[in-house]
């Protein structure tokens, strides 16, 4: 798989594309083909592991654009990830988006199963 488009290098504290825990890295990148790609690194083994989203979602993070695919008409709508205290990775993207969904492992340190939610 081929990375490197403008969205992997325009994160920051307020949508971090890289999140550390105790015993894994993950990170959020998108793909020449604007797919959101979920990468965890195992700290122990130094493996990394990666996921497409839109193996899972047809739609993941509200689109427009469809198929899933990361909405590339805005600079803002950049992807970011964090790891909740349950260790359930979560993943937004499109921030534009009303309302505003998450993707969140099903499994808490999984990034193969996957759910959608909409923030109350």
């Amino acid at each position: 798989m081929t990375y490197g488009n403008g969205r992997n290098a325009s994160g920051s504290a307020t949508s971090p594309t890289v999140w550390r825990t105790d015993e894994y890295v993950y990170a959020i990148m998108v793909s020449l083909s604007w797919a959101p790609i979920v990468c965890r690194l195992t700290l122990a083994t130094g493996v990394w592991q990666t996921y497409d989203l839109t193996s899972t979602f047809a739609t993941p993070l509200s689109v427009p654009p469809k198929d899933g695919k990361v909405d590339f008409s805005d600079a803002h709508k950049t992807m970011a990830i964090a790891v909740d205290s349950l260790g359930h990775v979560l993943v937004v993207g499109n921030l534009h988006s009303d309302p505003l969904n998450i993707a969140r492992s099903t499994n808490p340190h999984d990034i193969t199963a996957w759910t959608t939610e909409v923030p109350g």
